[in-house]
C-alpha cells in the first residue's frame, strides 16, 4: 500500500467498476457544490479509521492491512465473477452477501453510532452507580473480579467528581466483523435475483452502496 493509514470504507476495486473510461468518477461536493473527476484512491476514506490506538505506542494497522485486505481481496473476485452474467457459484454467492455485509457495518457513520451507544451505555452506569458510595464501591469489586485489573481510585472520588467517559476504537472494530458475519446469514436467507444492467447508463455510488428495497408486487417479499 502507497499509504497504509488510508483506509477506504468503500474499497477502490469497487469503485472502479463505476469509473468512466479515463478510470475516473464524478464526485459531488456538498459544501463546495462543486462537481469534479477523482481516482478512486482519493475517494471514500479516512485516515487511520481501522487503526487500533494503543496509547505510548505506534498505531497498530492490522485491521486494515490484513484482516479487510483479505477480505477485499476475496470480493472483489467474487464481484468479478458476476460482471459476465452467469449463473454464480454458491461460493460466489456467500461472499457477495459477506461483503454487503461488510460494506454496511465498515462506515465512519457505523463507528460513530456505536462509539455514540457505548458512551450513552458507560454514562448511565456511572450515574446510577453514583446515587452512593456503597454502590460504586459494590460495582468497583465487580468489576475486579470479573477482570483482574485494579482501580487505583477510590469509591468516594468516583461519586465526587463527574467521569469523562471515552469510548476507544476497539468496540467498532468488533462491530464491524460480528456485524458483518450477522447480516451474511440473513442476506444468504433471502431470494436472489441478479440483474445486469446494460453499460450506456449511470450509476450513482455512495458511501453506503448497499440498499434493501421491498418488493411492491407482493406483500410477503424482502
Amino acid at each position: 500500500m502507497n499509504d497504509p493509514r488510508k483506509h477506504h470504507y468503500v474499497p477502490v476495486f469497487y469503485q472502479k467498476h463505476f469509473a468512466n473510461a479515463k478510470g475516473l468518477l464524478w464526485v459531488y461536493d456538498r459544501k463546495l457544490q462543486t462537481y469534479k473527476e477523482l481516482h478512486p484512491d482519493v475517494i471514500c476514506f479516512e485516515r487511520d479509521l481501522y487503526a487500533m490506538k494503543p496509547d505510548a505506542a505506534p498505531k497498530d494497522q492490522r485491521v486494515e492491512s490484513m484482516a479487510l485486505s483479505l477480505a477485499d481481496g476475496y470480493c472483489a473476485t467474487a464481484v468479478r465473477e458476476l460482471v459476465p452474467g452467469d449463473q454464480p457459484a454458491l461460493g460466489t454467492l456467500v461472499t457477495i452477501a459477506y461483503f454487503a455485509g461488510l460494506q454496511s457495518s465498515r462506515l465512519p457513520s457505523a463507528g460513530k453510532f456505536i462509539s455514540a451507544i457505548y458512551k450513552k451505555r458507560v454514562e448511565e452506569m456511572d450515574r446510577i452507580a453514583s446515587v452512593s458510595v456503597e454502590r460504586m464501591q459494590s460495582m468497583i469489586d465487580s468489576y475486579v473480579e470479573r477482570t483482574g485489573k485494579q482501580i487505583t481510585v477510590s469509591a468516594e472520588s468516583m461519586v465526587e467528581v463527574p467521569v469523562e467517559v471515552v469510548i476507544r476504537e476497539i468496540p467498532f472494530l468488533r462491530h464491524i466483523f460480528q456485524y458483518a458475519t450477522f447480516l451474511n446469514k440473513q442476506f444468504l436467507q433471502f431470494s436472489w435475483e441478479i440483474l445486469v444492467a446494460s453499460p450506456d447508463p449511470g450509476f450513482i455510488l455512495c458511501d453506503d452502496p448497499v440498499v434493501i428495497v421491498p418488493l411492491a408486487a407482493s406483500p410477503q417479499s424482502v
